[in-house]
Parts: structure tokens; C-alpha cells; sequence
């Protein structure tokens, strides 16, 4: 039973197996590539559940097949106007509202996730705007900001030797 068939540089699989394809130009030079085929996927898994993003925000989805199958996998998303998914997975958030989110194998099977888009916060800030700790303890810092948005966070110091932040 064949494994896959090739026509016009293109293989096209036919059973689960392991072939060889060589190619060969007009003087004799060749190059092989062993191609093993696995099942279709039976199901798309996101690698997370849930998705929050703030207006402005960029995230790259992560999706795979189930084991012992192999596929490419395409994004798209359903609403363009609140936020664009590139067919890479790339999401950039564009203003408040939902969407969903689609995961593709080649062969139409797919998972989706729904993703809220949320203004960025109108302030941030501290509970109080000194602390004090112990030399070698560690604190957790949670700042406030505007309720019913969204932030991610970077941090920085501006005395290394004295504190970092992680």
C-alpha cells in the first residue's frame, strides 16, 4: 500500500507510514527527505483558556493538535473591527467588545476561544507610596488601577543594588 504520492513537487500523504522522496535534477544530483505520515488530528487545543487583552495589547496564540497527528494550524478571528488575528495566531486588540477566535487544522477541525477586549486603565497607583522591608525579604507589589480594564504590567527600578523586580 502507498504511503504518499508525489506529483510536481508537491506529496500528497495516502497512509499512515514512513517513505523516502528523492529528487533528482537532469545531471544526476539528488537530495532525499523521509516524510512520515500520522493520522489527521482529531481535536485543537488552545494552550490556555482564558483570554483578556486591553485596547492597544498584542498576544500570540498557542494551539495544538492532539498527539500522534501533525498539522499547521490557522487563526482567524470574528470580529476585525475589535480586535485583528493574523492567520499566524497573532492577536492585536483594537477596541472593547468580544471576539472569538478560531483554531484550524488542514482538515476543518477546530476549537475556539473567546477573547475580551478592555479599555486600558484611566489611572494606576499604589495604596500607599512607601514601603518598607526587610533586607533579603520580598514583597508582592499590586497596584490599582481602573476597574473593569486592563493592564499588563512592566517594571522597573531604578536602584538594582538596593532592589529588583521581577
Amino acid at each position: 500500500e502507498s504511503i504518499l504520492r508525489v506529483e510536481d513537487g508537491r506529496a500528497y500523504a495516502i497512509a499512515p507510514g514512513t517513505a523516502t522522496v528523492t529528487a533528482k535534477t537532469f545531471n544526476n544530483k539528488t537530495s532525499t527527505l523521509k516524510l512520515t505520515v500520522v493520522p489527521a488530528p482529531e481535536s485543537v487545543t488552545f494552550s490556555s483558556d482564558a483570554a483578556v487583552l486591553g485596547v492597544g495589547q498584542n498576544h500570540a496564540l498557542s494551539a495544538a493538535v492532539n498527539s500522534e497527528s501533525a498539522s499547521a494550524i490557522s487563526y482567524s478571528g470574528s470580529d476585525d473591527a475589535i480586535a485583528t488575528v493574523s492567520e499566524n495566531g497573532e492577536v492585536v486588540a483594537l477596541q472593547k467588545g468580544t471576539i472569538t477566535v478560531a483554531a484550524t487544522a488542514y482538515n476543518g477541525v477546530s476549537a475556539s476561544l473567546n477573547f475580551r477586549v478592555l479599555p486600558g486603565p484611566t489611572y494606576l497607583r499604589f495604596a500607599s507610596e512607601t514601603v518598607e522591608i526587610g533586607l533579603k525579604d520580598k514583597i508582592s507589589l499590586s497596584p490599582e488601577f481602573t476597574p473593569d480594564t486592563r493592564a499588563i504590567l512592566t517594571w522597573k527600578t531604578q536602584n538594582k543594588r538596593v532592589a529588583t523586580v521581577d
